[in-house]
């Protein structure tokens, strides 16, 4: 073999070494890029897997918040309501009270008022006369003025029974004044002064009675009102 054929050889020689370890790091190559890819699908499995958990445990976090958040605003919702129902009654008692306080005051008026005229009705009928047509408009006149006194007394200030004592004594003293003018009506003359005076003054003494209560309760509500 001369030198050329040995440099020949030798150089094939070398191509087939050098294309055979180019094709076992090729080989190499494609196993390791197998390899990095297998992994490198299993990271991104693994990052799904840790993302979704994350994502599930976040997502319950929130609807949890948001469970909370929602009882929190149905709490204040209701508790919103019950003030404002709250306060809606304290605002209706309170017109009730101040409306209750104006009526009373007014009947208290009333009566102050019906008692005057009852009181003059009652010594006009005491005041007997000839005239019948007189004496019917006088016995209209008083036994009218009792009613209305009575009725007033009954519906705006006898609460708890407080006045039924009281009630009873003017009723006594009003029908003991009836039966005394029935005696002497057809005599067309005036009772006797002592029977007279004594009803008169045990009316007077009622009718004192019943105003100062009046004066009790105006007094009792001015004070309630300055409170």
């Amino acid at each position: 073999m001369d030198g050329l054929d040995l440099v020949t050889s030798l150089g094939t020689f070398l191509l087939s070494a050098a294309g055979a370890g180019f094709g076992a790091y090729i080989v190499s190559r494609w196993k390791v890029s197998g390899q990095i890819a297998q992994i490198t699908q299993q990271l991104k499995e693994v990052v799904q897997q840790e993302t979704a958990k994350a994502h599930g445990i976040e997502t319950g976090k929130i609807e949890a918040i948001n469970e909370k958040i929602e009882q929190v605003v149905n709490q204040q919702v209701l508790l919103t309501s019950a003030t404002e129902t709250i306060k809606s009654n304290v605002d209706i008692g309170n017109w009730i009270n101040k409306e209750n306080r104006a009526l009373r005051r007014e009947k208290i008026e009333l009566l102050y008022s019906k008692m005057g005229k009852h009181y003059q009705a009652r010594i006009a009928y005491l005041s007997l006369s000839d005239d019948i047509n007189d004496m019917n408009n006088k016995k209209f006149n008083y036994h009218s003025l009792t009613d209305e006194v009575f009725m007033i007394i009954e519906l705006y200030f006898n609460y708890h029974h407080k006045l039924d004592e009281l009630i009873y004594n003017l009723r006594v003293n009003n029908v003991k004044t009836i039966d005394l003018v029935s005696i002497y009506i057809n005599q067309v003359q005036f009772p006797p002064e002592e029977e007279n005076m004594k009803l008169a003054n045990e009316y007077l003494e009622l009718s004192m009675e019943l105003k100062k209560h009046l004066r009790q309760i105006m007094k009792s509500e001015l004070i309630g009102e300055q409170d």
